[in-house]
């Protein structure tokens, strides 16, 4: 469905492809150790996944707005709207639209991990490792489209930016962005400490314009996290960083 330059895309589950490794490795784990000695855990595993992709709700919300003008790591937007930060000025120089972005697996998985963690903690668990591999893959799924809408015009992408990312805060970065966009439309909202609900749920940014190159270096080298992450250059999906 679109409407005034806003796509809401609804994928089915299995478009996800995924796998019970995949699950294994959302949960920080090495899916052939673990084979090798804990068959258990990916018993558990091929559980969660056949339970958790009959509740995963995939959304996503997509928003292409031309850009005015960029200068002192300012993009400016149409209606006086505008991205700031660092990031911003390093990563979209010389786009000429950006994509805003809101994606989310929904409530119905997530409502099942709180109904089970107090009886089948491990079981509970695997379904959290579905829904991390899930907004992975759904990541993926989301920049290929806007990378499709790009190569149209015989443009490029950019990186994915999201707040949180070195040089574009959360604070910074997700009034900007829920400013832009009507995340409810999708059952997306944003509290005052600028956490999104439902939790597996990603706010962001991809620049299209001529001559775009793409960043050198994986996802996690531009993650305010990257020194303290457990999942750091470890993702669920293989397209995935």
């Amino acid at each position: 469905m679109q409407n005034n330059g806003t796509a809401i895309l609804r994928f089915e589950p299995d478009q996800l492809e995924l796998t019970a490794d995949w699950v294994l490795q959302a949960q920080g784990a090495d899916p052939a150790v673990i084979r090798s000695r804990r068959p258990q855990v990916v018993e558990v595993a091929e559980h969660a996944l056949a339970d958790g992709l009959k509740l995963l709700e995939p959304l996503a919300l997509v928003r292409i707005l031309d850009v005015e003008s960029l200068s002192h790591q300012q993009l400016k937007l149409p209606g006086k709207n505008s991205l700031t930060g660092a990031a911003i000025g390093q990563h979209l120089a010389g786009v000429q639209q950006v994509a805003v972005v809101v994606y989310t697996s929904g409530m119905a998985l997530e409502s099942r991990i709180q109904q089970t963690m107090g009886n089948d903690a491990p079981y509970a668990f695997a379904l959290d490792g579905v829904g991390n591999a899930a907004h992975d893959a759904l990541s993926l799924l989301v920049y290929r489209y806007v990378n499709r809408l790009a190569a149209e015009r015989g443009w490029q992408t950019s990186i994915f930016l999201n707040p949180g990312m070195i040089g574009w805060s959360v604070e910074q970065g997700q009034p900007q962005l829920f400013a832009l966009v009507d995340a409810a439309a999708i059952g997306v909202s944003v509290n005052e400490n600028l956490a999104m609900y439902p939790r597996k749920t990603t706010s962001g940014v991809i620049g299209l314009g001529p001559g775009m190159t793409p960043a050198e270096g994986p996802p996690c080298a531009y993650c305010a996290l990257n020194e303290t992450c457990r999942f750091k250059g470890r993702h669920a999906h293989p397209g995935v960083g």
